[in-house]
This record gives structure tokens, sequence and C-alpha cells, in this order.
């Protein structure tokens, strides 16, 4: 399993350098986690370069979003599609919902872009601030004010 550098001109494939690579679309599974913690992910409907000739499976950037969404959800994590749902229905740029929130601004576009996983805290905050709209408000009313832990105490039941 490799991942294409530039691209595979006419076809040819950059492992064997014949011109037998195809557009597929695979079945995918692998192991996630530090042992003993271990996640198997099943990804359907992986979009890949295979050669029929050397068998080379060659995976590209809509490849990894695919397999980071079935990840998210192999660990009960916010997608990248959730988070940037809960930040545009909150009527914000990045800017200001990382402003808001506390959460930095570059986190907060690579947990968009589908390039870092949320931590399990920080998934639990935006699911809180998702579930509970007075958290937003909350957070608006104390400008500078209270991080994830005090959002979450004063919500919680």
């Amino acid at each position: 399993m490799a991942t294409p550098g530039e691209s595979a001109p006419n076809g040819m494939c950059p492992a064997c350098g014949r011109p037998t690579l195809e557009r597929r679309r695979i079945r995918d599974e692998f192991d996630y986690g530090p042992a003993g913690e271990r996640v198997r992910v099943v990804v359907e409907d992986v979009p890949v370069l295979a050669c029929a000739g050397c068998g080379e499976v060659f995976y590209g950037p809509e490849a990894e979003q695919v397999q980071h969404r079935a990840l998210c959800r192999a660990l009960g994590l916010m997608t990248p599609e959730q988070i940037r749902g809960l930040r545009e229905r909150s009527g914000r740029s990045q800017a200001e919902f990382a402003r808001l929130t506390g959460i930095g601004v570059a986190t907060l576009s690579r947990w968009e872009q589908g390039r870092l996983l949320p931590s399990r805290s920080m998934d639990r905050y935006l699911r809180i601030l998702e579930a509970v709209p007075d958290a937003l408000r909350l957070l608006e009313s104390h400008p500078g004010g209270p991080g994830p832990a005090e959002v979450m105490a004063r919500v919680s039941p």
C-alpha cells in the first residue's frame, strides 16, 4: 500500500512502470490505537488507484478522508463534517468560533479538514456545545471566560 506522489501520468504505475493503473473502490481494514486499546476499523468504498500488473495499491487524499471519517465513527468522535456543521450553525467563522470556545483556530481547521482527530475530552466539549444552546450563550456572556471544564460543570445536571 502506497501513496502516489504527484500523479500517475497516463495510468503508469509508479511501482512497476507499466500502464496498468485503474481507479477502484476497495474495502480497507486497519487497526488504530496503542496496544491494549486497538480498534479495528473497516472502511467500505475507499477510492484508490490499483495496478493490474503488480498489484500495488495507491491511496490519495480522497481515500485518506474516507478513512478519517470511518476512524471517527469507530472511535465515537464527531466527524469533520459534524464539527464544521456545528460551527456553521452557530453562524461563526473559524476564527470567531475558536476565540469563543478557546479552541485554537489551527486545531479547529485541522479537525474540519480531517487532518487531526479531536481528543475525547474536546469531542465531549463540542457535543455539549451542539446539544445545549445555552452553552454557547454562556461563552458569549463571558469574554475570555469559562473554558471547557467550566462550561461542562455549569450545564450538567
